[in-house]
């Protein structure tokens, strides 16, 4: 989530910097680019035997039709540029599967997969990978990732394969409710892209007023959107929930270990959703599970989506906090939002970034650059600043862009906005629409009822409350034209197999910790929470050698932590320009933190080796 949403199919042109190794500590690079490299395209039925083949190559499978082939046939080939950088460990696969667990006639359907396999010996088996979002395709994510996957997750021994979700990537059929650049030319300069414009200092029934009509013109575009799919898609569109991705993960693990075998997974936001049902639907079948970035499930099965921000939210201002304190505390040399006169107080900045805010909600900021131009509201400058909450190694950045912007300049935060250009159509929403529940379960709210209800999320639990409508679009899902043929709600507290791993920061902006507490509470004994402590969406966001270590001894050795192991950060964030406050890392702890600190980056959709340029 995430969230912010998974960006590997989003249309993105410009750079942001990042934060990277150099020598033994780990430093923020001031900088931002003007490219960003694009990350191309995050039950019933007997099971037929399995047909495992590897074709000669991918020129020939390019030929082959997977409409003929029987279910459980599976194929692999060395993955073609640019997908496999690393060389020929990277392989692209697919799986044929029933389309419909439960009505052999509705045909099969093509899944596909990414596979880096293990490079040290005993190898221990097949980790499954699930990308977040809901979007993310977890075959290109393995397939670009999959050593940092295995050097700060896994160890070594294991295969990592990673799975497109229905719809979703490689996986066929893909969800196309319009055709190519139809979805970017309907919501281009509309509250979809632009976000809800939201000032804390107009009177209430004013802002209630402006609220209410950019909700109205959102409510017109996602009916839009939503019944575009029931016309194009028909059908189709109804077998891309969640409950079947799980289903879909169970032939797979069986096809490549053997039927009946332990399943092994990883996946933090969206990723913790599939796991979540996964342990669940497959209690008996669980192996290693580490989940991070938790989301509420038993909210996400069995509630409307918009009831539950006020959840999701209930860590984003801690998530502040930490941003303003921390900027504070580095001071203006280091974070260029904090000023002299603030004397180490972070209070000031929250102040100077709500004025700022509420002037662009009065009049936007103009950007005018022969390569670059638009204008920059106080939707999009709030969204912006909720987003890089869940990002802290490029918080530094992110108060470089801020600290121009609020100068006037706002070329910066134009171009960093645009890395968050969206999906390239609904495949976000064919998921947690298909999980959600749909009227008749319950009323839809009218306009007024949600801008009440999101109102009152933004006096009581976070400003960023209005961000989340469009960083998060899953509020209207009683306009989604299908049903799934299963969806499952549960129960959500079955005794496992095997004990799985649950991490969480304590300031998730998007994924609180309430959320990990309560897959502990469910769980029981069957669950081991560790807590990091500190900001960023899931512990990858900001990594250390705590959780990196304890996640690999679980996997490579099934050594388990106490149970509510806390990680404290081991770096600043912001660190000083001499280094003098960075921990000294050895070589290969450096390559650690690098490895999980890149494969975050990559699962948000960025290249992190491609950034350069500077500000300075």
């Amino acid at each position: 989530m995430g969230k912010q949403p998974f960006m590997l199919s989003g249309t993105v042109d410009d750079n942001v910097n990042h934060t990277q190794h150099m020598s033994n500590t780990r430093v923020p690079l001031k900088a931002f680019a003007a490219c960003l490299l694009i990350l191309l395209l995050w039950w019933h039925i007997p099971f037929r035997s399995i047909v495992i083949t590897v074709a000669s190559s991918s020129d020939e499978l390019a030929r082959e039709d997977w409409r003929v082939l029987p279910v459980g046939t599976i194929r692999w080939w060395t993955c073609p540029p640019p997908t496999n950088p690393t060389g020929p460990e990277g392989e692209c696969g697919f799986l044929i599967v029933p389309t419909d667990y439960t009505d052999s006639t509705a045909g099969t359907t093509k899944v596909a997969l990414g596979r880096k396999r293990a490079t040290a010996a005993p190898r221990l088996g097949t980790v499954i990978f699930g990308a977040g979002g809901p979007g993310g395709p977890g075959g290109l994510v393995v397939r670009l990732g999959g050593e940092g996957m295995q050097a700060s997750v896994t160890g070594e021994q294991w295969d990592i394969v990673g799975i497109d979700p229905r719809g979703i990537g490689d996986t066929e059929p893909t969800t196309q409710c319009l055709l190519p650049g139809q979805n970017n030319a309907l919501t281009a300069n509309t509250v979809l892209l632009r976000n809800f414009d939201y000032s804390s200092s107009v009177p209430e029934a004013q802002l209630r007023q402006s609220l209410l009509r950019q909700q109205e013109e959102m409510d017109a575009l996602v009916e839009t959107q939503y019944r575009m799919c029931g016309v194009s898609m028909g059908g189709k569109v109804r077998y891309m929930g969640t409950t079947i991705v799980v289903r879909d993960i169970e032939r797979v693990v069986s096809a490549l270990e053997g039927e009946g075998t332990l399943i092994n997974y990883f996946g933090g936001s969206y990723g913790s959703i599939i796991g979540q049902y996964l342990v669940n639907m497959f209690p008996e079948r669980v192996g290693k599970v580490m989940v991070e970035g938790i989301v509420d499930v038993v909210a996400w099965a069995n509630q409307p989506m918009y009831k539950s921000y006020r959840q999701w939210l209930s860590s984003t201002e801690d998530a502040y906090t930490w941003f303003t304190t921390e900027c504070a505390k580095a001071g203006p040399q280091t974070c260029e939002l904090a000023r002299r006169e603030d004397e180490g107080e972070s209070e000031p900045i929250r102040e100077r970034l709500e004025a700022f805010f509420d002037r662009l909600y009065e009049r936007p900021l103009t950007v005018a650059d022969r390569r670059f131009w638009g204008i920059v509201t106080s939707g999009m400058a709030r969204t912006l600043l909720f987003r890089m909450l869940q990002m802290p190694t490029v918080w530094p950045t992110t108060a470089v862009v801020l600290s121009q912007a609020i100068l006037g300049d706002g070329q910066a935060l134009l171009m960093l906005d645009t890395l968050f250009a969206g999906y390239k159509d609904l495949e976000r929403q064919a998921v947690s629409c298909n999980d959600a529940p749909k009227p008749p379960l319950y009323d839809p709210p009218t306009n007024e009822q949600l801008v009440d209800e999101i109102l009152s999320v933004s006096k009581q639990v976070s400003k960023f409350a209005f961000s989340v409508l469009t960083a998060e679009p899953d509020a209207q899902c009683h306009y989604w034209p299908v049903n799934p043929p299963e969806r499952f709600t549960g129960p959500w507290n079955h005794t496992l197999k095997n004990p799985i791993l649950v991490q969480s920061n304590t300031a998730d902006p998007i994924t609180p910790i309430s959320s990990a507490r309560l897959l502990k509470d469910l769980l029981g004994g069957s669950a081991i929470l560790v807590l990091q402590n500190g900001p960023g969406h899931g512990t990858t966001s900001f990594p250390t050698l705590c959780t990196i270590n304890i996640t690999r001894a679980y996997f490579t050795d099934g050594i388990l932590p106490e149970d509510g192991h806390v990680c404290e950060l081991e770096t600043p964030l912001f660190p000083a320009g001499n280094h003098d406050d960075q921990k000294i890392y050895t070589i290969a702890e450096r390559n650690q933190l690098s490895a999980a600190e890149k494969l975050f980056m990559m699962m948000k959709g960025f290249d992190i080796d491609a950034l350069s340029s500077s500000f300075d």
